[in-house]
């Protein structure tokens, strides 16, 4: 069981079978204490799969956003799967590939 690797869903609240939840309040259906930038109780490499619904939205993009990324990176295995979700995404790719939208303008759209 020690190898084992689980399926992480950062800020959830309600259970899904497979699926452990990681949140900054401890609750009846938290598996684990703890945020998307210090997920400090998880080893290296013992995640396969991540999901964060809406919780990328909410750091700041400058320091936070690097922060949070890092610390996946560092609790999935090599090539696993991290999956997010934030509000109007095809909006915002289409905004930042458009090559007349200045950094100024694309910065705005967050």
């Amino acid at each position: 069981m020690a190898n084992e690797k689980i399926k992480l869903h950062i800020g959830g609240v309600e259970p899904k079978a497979g699926w452990s939840i990681l949140n900054i309040q401890p609750g009846p259906n938290v598996d684990f204490v703890g945020n998307i930038m210090d997920m400090g109780t998880l080893a290296d490499g013992s995640v396969d799969e991540i999901y964060a619904s809406h919780i990328i939205e909410h750091l700041g993009y400058r320091t936070e956003l690097p922060c949070a990324l890092k610390e996946c990176r560092r609790v999935l295995v090599p090539g696993g799967r991290f999956a997010i979700s934030v509000p109007d995404f095809d909006i915002l790719t289409r905004i930042y590939g458009d090559p007349k939208t200045s950094a100024n303008d694309s910065w705005m759209a967050i």
